[in-house]
C-alpha cells in the first residue's frame, strides 16, 4: 500500500530511509460459493525502506523493503522485498523466512478455502524465493515439517462433514513430513519449484497466494501432475452434476408449464 502510494504520488520523492512499526494486515479472500472467507493475519510488522524514491536514477533500480512480524501472532518471519522504482520494470522479488511455527494455525486460510482442516503438524522451517511480474511469476521453496495431518470435509446445511473417500485419498497421497524420515541423515527434503501465470483480476495478495498455493502443495507430496489430474477431476465432476441438473429442469419445465397454463 506503501509502495503503490509512492508510486502514484505526483510529485518527487527521494528519501533515504523510511520505517514503518507495529501495524497489522488481515487479507480475507472467499473461496466460490463459500460461507466464511479465509483469513491470512500478519501482527505485529515492522518494515525499513531503503531508497524509497519514485525517480528513476538507473535501470534496473529498486526500493529495498526489509520487513518482519508474526503470522497468526505467532509464527516469526522476516522478509526482504526489492520493489521496482521505475513503473516500466515489470518485475519483483520476494524472499522470506520462517523457521519455527504450529501448523494447525494456517486453519484460518485453509478451512474456509480448501475444506481440509490441519489437526496435527510443526513448521520447522520455511523458506520461499518469488521472482515475479505482473503478467506471471516463479517460486523456489522448502517446506520442512513434521507429523502433519489433514481431515477433509464438505459442508451440508452448514454444517461440517468429514469426507472418508476423500480423507482416505488425502493422507494417502499427503506426506507426514518432509523430509520424508527426519532422522535419517540421508533422507533429503523435498523442494518445489513452480511457475505461474497470474489472474490479473485479483489483488496483489491473491496472486502471492497464487504462488505459494501449488508450491504448498509440492511440498507436502502432491505433485504437478496430481494436482492436474485433482482440477480435471473436479471439473468432469462439476459437468456430470451440471448434466444432471439441466435434464431434471427439463423434465419439470413441462410439469411447471402444465400447472400454470389456465
Amino acid at each position: 500500500m506503501i509502495y503503490e502510494g509512492l508510486q502514484k504520488t505526483p510529485l518527487p520523492v527521494n528519501i533515504e530511509t523510511v520505517q514503518v512499526n507495529n501495524f497489522d494486515v488481515i487479507y480475507e479472500e472467499l473461496a466460490k460459493k463459500g460461507i466464511k472467507p479465509g483469513r491470512l493475519v500478519f501482527k505485529e510488522l515492522n518494515g525499513t525502506f531503503s531508497g524509497f524514491t519514485n525517480i528513476v536514477s538507473y535501470p534496473g533500480q529498486y526500493i529495498h523493503l526489509d520487513a518482519d512480524g508474526k503470522l497468526y501472532g505467532n509464527g516469526h518471519f522476516n522478509a526482504v522485498w526489492l520493489l521496482p522504482v521505475d513503473s516500466l520494470n515489470d518485475r519483483f522479488i520476494l524472499e522470506a523466512h520462517l523457521p519455527d511455527m504450529d501448523i494447525t494455525l494456517l486453519k484460518e486460510i485453509i478451512e474456509p478455502l480448501a475444506s481440509a482442516r490441519l489437526t496435527g503438524g510443526h513448521l520447522d522451517d520455511f523458506t520461499f524465493l518469488m521472482d515475479a511480474g505482473s503478467v506471471g511469476g516463479s517460486i523456489d521453496m522448502l517446506f520442512l515439517y513434521n507429523g502433519l495431518k489433514v481431515d477433509i470435509f464438505k459442508i451440508k446445511d452448514e454444517k461440517r462433514k468429514s469426507n472418508k473417500f476423500l480423507n482416505f485419498l488425502a493422507n494417502a497421497i499427503v506426506r507426514d513430513n518432509n523430509p520424508n524420515s527426519p532422522h535419517k541423515p540421508r533422507s533429503r527434503p523435498r523442494q518445489s519449484s513452480v511457475t505461474i501465470v497470474r489472474d490479473p483480476y485479483h489483488s496483489t495478495f491473491n496472486y502471492l497466494w497464487q504462488l505459494l498455493r501449488p508450491a504448498l502443495a509440492e511440498s507436502v507430496g502432491i505433485s504437478k501432475t496430481q494436482q492436474k489430474i485433482a482440477i480435471g477431476v473436479s471439473g468432469f465432476i462439476t459437468k456430470i452434476k451440471n448434466i444432471f441438473k439441466k435434464e431434471k429442469s427439463k423434465q419439470e419445465a413441462p410439469n411447471d408449464r402444465e400447472y400454470n397454463s389456465p
